[in-house]
């Protein structure tokens, strides 16, 4: 099974901004990544790009020039990404020679900054029950919600959009509100 998951550039100013994106390919034991992404400039001498989980991060590599390219292919054991927190990255960052930053602090989903532009969607998180937070990720969002199998789904109107993990469901959305494919 292959997924995808975004590549981004962590900058100085502690914003982020997507350069490409890691394909993780499950092959028995092991999980195969491969970064790909247009060289841009400026950018850090050395490239290193770490995988995340919530609040978790294990270095994949560093990133090598091939054309006008960057690219990393690199195999970790399952076991590995298990024993570092990170079985099911969410993201890839990539920085310089200095490990990133903390992510941005969780907070309670009643203060995201965002107006939708789907009223069905704003009408969806008005209606989420409690305990939902937030925090900005690259240039969109990413919205976590306790749940367990078996109880009400939170919401309904983003059923297709969620991810299962940690007792929670995961889901991204765009600057503008939109919500992304897992």
């Amino acid at each position: 099974m292959e997924q995808r998951i975004p590549l981004y550039e962590r900058r100085p100013d502690g914003g982020a901004v997507q350069r490409g994106e890691v394909r993780c390919t499950g092959q028995g034991m092991y999980v195969r990544f491969q970064a790909d992404c247009p060289a841009w400039s400026p950018r850090p001498e050395v490239c290193k790009v770490w995988l995340e989980q919530g609040e978790r991060r294990l270095l994949l590599g560093t990133l090598m020039p091939e054309g006008d390219r960057l690219t990393l292919s690199r195999q970790r054991s399952a076991g590995e990404l298990s024993r570092w927190g990170v079985p099911d990255p969410e993201r890839a960052l990539v920085t310089g020679d200095t490990p990133p930053p903390k992510a941005a602090q969780w907070q309670q989903l009643d203060a995201l900054p965002l107006r939708f532009r789907e009223e069905s969607l704003a009408e969806a998180l008005r209606r989420a029950p409690a305990g939902g937070q937030w925090r900005a990720e690259g240039e969109g969002y990413l919205l976590r919600f306790p749940w367990q199998p078996g109880q009400a789904f939170p919401l309904p109107a983003l059923f297709c959009f969620g991810r299962y993990r940690e007792g929670a469901l995961w889901f991204r959305l765009t600057g503008q509100g939109y919500p992304v494919s897992p």
